[in-house]
């Protein structure tokens, strides 16, 4: 009798039979006008009849100008994008689409992909609504009279009680939609949550083709997945798993929002399966809420529906919202009567929102969806009980207490990591900055001396010259380790994996370590297998980088007999697998591959048992009365360290004190070709020529040496006089540019 556009009636059951809907549907059309249109789906619980825990309610809405269309969009697993495409059809055809309510059944089928793809090209409009449980290992049951007011556990699905949605007629797999649309219709959507992330992020291993829900996730933080609640809660994967961790759940910040997810049971080899879909990438965090704060996230939605004003409000709430704050969960629902007292209240499988490319499946999760058309009347003056009221004239549950305790603690805490973080960051950076400056006046010393050691035929001014070249490379040593640390110190050290020849490794490495055992009167020696290939895939300068760092140490704490450098392939298994991703990242890996054992062995001092902690420890020294003599800076080993941590390696140390130490590693590499390095031997044994040779001249090359340094412009024009080579210098970008356009260089 209420003149109206558009008549819908919407029912949301729990509880009922087949028969009871089909006759429920038939009483509904009876009493209503022809075009009268008619939604409902089954949900897990509704709130205002617990604890009997079954019944029907009903939702009446009536419009003025704008229209309502039901759409039912059948659909089953991996028919998600034509059906996508059907729903997707009919927002295109109409006017002025404001928002959609989406009942979901059979969480098989991805509900997100469904989701995506049906509002492309639709990213304004709000869509919400929930899903029902089926297709989901988890029976949740309400009582009142225990600690919990929802019990989640795992059940036989087969026992799971018959649920559907309607949209014209009973749907059991696939969507029905309900498309709000009208040129003054207004919509206000708020999604609040009120669990914050804590701790560290954990990276994932995804898994293909889950057995249910949108995502398998096989590790996290690099334990089989279920461990990570044994690790941080002390909760193992029995029939109570779900009950115990739902108050931690996992959360995922996606397109700046934070979704959180508790998965939906584990599997036999300790994947967890999710509801929602994670991409390849993303990291996951543990979240922490005290009751204030997921009360306070709600109450924020609520002022806001205030301001707006709807003339239908509907609530999605998550049932571990409801679990969380106990006896206190109805002011979720009942604070929201001020504004809508007839509200629609769903509690689903799940929370569906999707607006402007952001949301899909959400849980925890609390969304308030008002729908108005025209103006909002003037602006009414609600008033509410405070939260801290609710607090005060009772005892408060120890948990209570708890989430409040924790909660503080663990903002203080975060406030801590944050002021450590931030000095960090700030002394990497002092230290990158310091060492890049400090390195260009060095860089400059040591090309001066070059050219003393190029031009002087005086032996003492030679000898003069050899102990600056012998003290700048030190120093320069030193700062190209402080500034290595502090890159890994601040994650900026990356793995750059190349196709790389073995012999060349070994020619570099040989040549850098011989002068300086030759000084020492120590005989380097190479125990190489012949066998390995020639040619491998790796990050040949890290790897360089790492043994370096080995035979300069063996040779500093070594003072009479050798220094051996030791390559021995060893078999591979399948658990090399990851370290070999880690030691050639990318897609450009070659499908064969090797397990190498690198080593440095030498009859140097050793290193006392009480004394092996120390040596990963940066800036640490041992043994200090014996080698107080030793220059350097504590960093070498613990950058190495690193390194090889980086690489999917570790180090491992076999020491006799007074005997000597061996430092080795087993590292994985990518092998390109079936050629072998044979036998080395007698390929490096060649006599240093400490003096410089120019082997070429270019009277007619011409190339451009830029540079801010008027210093390092010297150094290169005097380095290559004798090469007779045409030189232009610029002091600058700009100078360099106005060069290039009027001379034409070989080399810049």
């Amino acid at each position: 009798e209420t003149p109206h556009k558009c008549a819908l009636v919407t029912f949301y059951e729990t509880g009922l039979t087949r028969g009871e809907i089909d006759g429920l549907v038939e009483a509904l059309r009876k009493a209503g006008t022809p075009e009268l249109q008619i939604a409902g789906i089954s949900l897990t619980i509704i709130a205002e009849l617990m604890p009997e825990g079954t019944g029907v309610l009903l939702n009446l809405i009536l419009t003025d100008e704008a229209d309502m269309e039901v759409v039912s969009v059948p659909c089953m697993p991996g028919e998600e994008a034509e059906a996508a495409g059907k729903l997707r059809a009919r927002l295109d055809n109409a006017d002025n689409v404001r928002a959609v309510e989406l009942f979901g059944r059979n969480m098989s089928i991805n509900t997100t992909r469904f989701i995506e793809k049906a509002m492309e090209g639709h990213e304004d409009v709000v869509l919400f609504g929930t899903s029902t449980i089926r297709g989901l290992m988890q029976k949740i049951t309400v009582d009142e009279g225990g600690d919990n007011l929802i019990d989640v556990e795992q059940i036989d699905p087969s026992s799971v009680k018959e649920e559907l949605i309607f949209g014209g007629d009973i749907l059991y797999d696939g969507f029905v939609a309900v498309v709000f649309s009208g040129e003054d219709l207004k919509v206000r959507a708020d999604y609040a949550l009120g669990w914050n992330p804590i701790g560290r992020s954990l990276p994932l291993e995804l898994g293909e083709d889950p057995e249910m829900g949108e995502t398998v996730v096989n590790r996290i933080y690099g334990l089989p997945a279920v461990d990570i609640y044994r690790e941080y809660l002390g909760v193992y994967p029995d029939a109570y798993l779900i009950s115990n961790i739902c108050e931690f759940p996992l959360v995922v910040e996606r397109d700046g929002i934070n979704i959180c997810m508790v998965p939906l049971t584990s599997g036999k080899d300790g994947e967890l399966y999710f509801m929602m879909t994670l991409r390849e990438g993303e990291k996951l965090r543990f979240t922490f809420a005290s009751h204030d704060e997921v009360l306070a996230a709600s109450r924020r939605s609520l002022e806001n529906q205030e301001r707006f004003q709807p003339q239908a409000l509907f609530l999605t709430l998550c049932g571990n919202r409801i679990n969380f704050l106990k006896e206190d969960a109805h002011l979720e629902w009942d604070s929201f009567k001020s504004v809508g007292p007839d509200n629609v209240i769903m509690h689903g499988a799940c929370e569906l929102f999707y607006h402007k490319g952001k949301g899909g499946i959400l849980n925890s999760a609390h969304l308030a969806i008002g729908l108005r058309e025209g103006k909002a009347e003037s602006s009414a003056e609600y008033e509410h009980p405070t939260l801290e009221s609710l607090r005060q004239g009772r005892t408060l549950s120890l948990s209570d207490r708890m989430s409040v305790f924790l909660s503080k603690i663990t903002t203080e805490l975060i406030d801590i990591a944050a002021e450590a973080d931030s000095a960090n960051k700030a002394k990497s950076a002092f230290l990158s900055h310091m060492s890049h400056e400090i390195r260009t006046p060095i860089n400059a010393i040591l090309g001066m001396d070059e050219m003393i050691l190029q031009e002087s035929q005086d032996e003492e001014t030679i000898e003069y010259a050899e102990s600056i070249r012998s003290a700048g490379n030190n120093m320069l040593g030193i700062v190209n380790d402080i500034l290595d640390f502090s890159k890994i110190e601040a994650g900026k050290m990356k793995i750059v994996a190349i196709r790389y020849d073995l012999t060349s490794v070994l020619n570099d490495l040989y040549n850098v370590v011989r002068l300086r055992a030759a000084d020492k009167g120590l005989e380097v020696k190479l125990d190489i297998d012949p066998t390995l290939p020639e040619a491998l895939y790796g990050d040949e300068m890290r790897l360089k980088q790492v043994i370096t760092n080995l035979l300069t140490n063996a040779v500093k704490y070594t003072e009479r007999g050798t220094v051996t450098l030791i390559m021995k392939k060893v078999e591979a298994g399948a658990e090399d697998d990851e370290a070999l991703h880690k030691a050639c990242p990318g897609t450009d890996c070659p499908d064969k591959a090797i397990k190498i054992r690198m080593s440095v062995k030498d009859t140097g001092i050793g290193i006392k048992p009480e004394d092996m902690e120390k040596l990963f420890t940066e800036y640490e020294r041992f043994d200090e009365m014996r080698n107080r003599t030793i220059e350097g800076t504590g960093l070498g080993l613990s950058i190495t360290t690193e390194l090889l941590d980086l690489m999917g390696s570790a180090l491992n140390v076999e020491s006799t004190y007074g005997s000597g130490s061996e430092f080795g590693f087993e590292i994985m590499q990518g092998v390109i070709g079936d050629e072998a390095i044979g036998d080395i031997s007698d390929r490096f044994r060649k006599t240093p020529d400490k003096k410089k040779r120019v082997s070429f001249t270019a009277e007619d090359a011409h190339i451009l040496v830029v540079d801010d340094s008027t210093v390092n412009l010297n150094v290169v024009k005097n380095l290559l006089k004798k090469t007779k080579i045409n030189i232009d210098t610029a002091a600058s970008g700009e100078e360099a540019l106005s060069l290039v356009r009027s001379h034409e260089y070989d080399v810049i």
